[in-house]
C-alpha cells in the first residue's frame, strides 16, 4: 500500500471545490428522511459538503489528511456559527470508534490510493458505520481518459501516479464494474451510476467515474406474525393517509396549513417517514413480507419525497 498523499491547495483551483455537488443535496434530503443523524465527511477538502449538511441539521464530523484544508473548513464553520468536529486523519486509518456513524460521504476521494489502499479505505467505512448504516462515495473508472489514454506511471494495474498540476506523485486508482464488486462485497449495492463528462470542445479530455451509493449488509431477524400484523397496520394508516394528503393538496396547495386534519395527517406522515419506521417498513417489504395486495404506494421513495417538496416548495 502507498503512503497516503494530501492535496496541495495551494496549487488548486478552489473555485469549484466550495459549491456543493447534487448529490449532496438530494442526499441530505434522502439520509434526513430515512432518520440519519451523523454524517462522516471523509476527505473533506474545503468543506463544501461538510457545511452542507452541518447547515441542514446533520451532525457532521470532517476529516483530510491536508492541514490546510482541515484549517479552512474550521474557521469557516466557525464564521457560519455551524458544529463541525474537523480532524486531521489518514483515510486508511480513522481516528473513531467502530459504530460511529449513520452516514458517511466522500466525494472525489478515495481513489487516491492503490488497489490495497482502496480496500483498507473501504474496510474502515465498514468498521466506523453503524449497524444498518451506508456510504456514498465515488470512485474513478477505467473509461477515464487518465487511465485509458495517458502513460502515467503505474502502480499497479488499477493504479497511476499523477505527474502534473496539483495531483502530482497522488496515486490515482481506477475501477470497472467487476472490481466494484469485489470492493463492495459486504454491502447492498442501492444504486451504481456509470457517468462522462463529455469532452465537447478539441483538445478536451472525457473524465468517467462511478458514482456508489451503499448499504452495510447486517443479519436480518425474520419478523414475527405479531410484529408484522403492527406493520401492515401501519403502512394500510399511512397509505390512506398519504391519499388523502395528495388528493386535499391537488384541490388546494394550501390544504395542509388551513386544514387542522390534513395538518395532523401530515404531521403523522413526517414522522413516520423521517423517523425511520419508513426505512424499516420499506426494507420488510423489499424482503417479500408484505402481502402482494397490499396497497403500498406511501413505501415509494419517489412518492413521499416528490410530495414533500411539493408541499414545503
Amino acid at each position: 500500500m502507498v503512503q497516503s498523499r494530501a492535496w496541495n491547495w495551494n496549487d488548486a483551483e478552489k473555485g469549484r471545490w466550495l459549491i456543493p455537488s447534487e448529490d449532496c443535496v438530494y442526499l441530505q434530503k434522502k439520509w434526513q428522511a430515512e432518520g440519519a443523524r451523523s454524517v462522516l465527511d471523509l476527505g473533506c477538502g474545503l468543506g463544501r459538503h461538510a457545511l452542507y449538511f452541518a447547515g441542514n441539521g446533520f451532525d457532521v464530523t470532517a476529516v483530510d489528511l491536508s492541514e490546510e484544508a482541515v484549517r479552512y473548513v474550521t474557521e469557516k464553520a466557525e464564521e457560519e456559527g455551524l458544529r463541525i468536529a474537523c480532524k486531521i486523519a489518514d483515510m486508511t486509518e480513522l481516528p473513531f470508534e467502530a459504530d460511529s456513524f449513520d452516514r458517511v460521504f466522500s466525494y472525489h476521494v478515495i481513489f487516491h490510493q492503490d488497489t490495497t489502499g482502496v480496500q483498507k479505505v473501504i474496510d474502515e467505512i465498514t468498521r466506523v458505520l453503524k449497524p444498518g448504516g451506508s456510504v456514498f462515495l465515488t470512485v474513478c473508472s477505467k473509461e477515464h481518459f487518465a487511465f485509458s489514454e495517458i502513460s502515467f506511471p503505474k502502480v499497479d494495474e488499477n493504479t497511476v501516479l499523477k505527474t502534473e498540476g496539483a495531483e502530482v506523485d497522488v496515486p490515482h486508482f481506477f475501477a470497472d464494474k467487476e472490481i466494484i464488486k469485489e470492493l463492495f462485497r459486504e454491502y447492498k449495492l442501492l444504486q451504481v451510476r456509470h457517468i462522462t463528462e463529455c469532452a465537447m470542445e478539441d483538445g478536451e479530455k472525457e473524465r468517467s467515474h462511478y458514482f456508489i451509493e451503499a448499504a452495510v449488509t447486517t443479519p436480518v431477524r425474520e419478523t414475527t406474525g405479531e410484529e408484522l400484523g403492527s406493520i401492515i397496520a401501519r403502512v394500510r394508516q399511512m397509505e390512506q393517509y398519504f391519499e388523502e394528503i395528495r388528493e386535499a393538496t391537488k384541490k388546494d396547495a394550501e390544504a395542509v396549513h388551513k386544514d387542522k386534519s390534513v395538518r395532523e395527517k401530515w404531521k403523522a406522515l413526517l414522522e413516520y417517514y423521517e423517523g425511520g419506521q419508513w426505512l424499516k417498513d420499506f426494507e420488510c417489504d423489499e424482503r417479500g413480507e408484505l402481502p402482494r395486495d397490499l396497497k403500498r404506494g406511501v413505501l415509494s421513495e419517489d412518492g413521499v419525497y416528490n410530495l414533500i417538496s411539493e408541499i414545503e416548495a
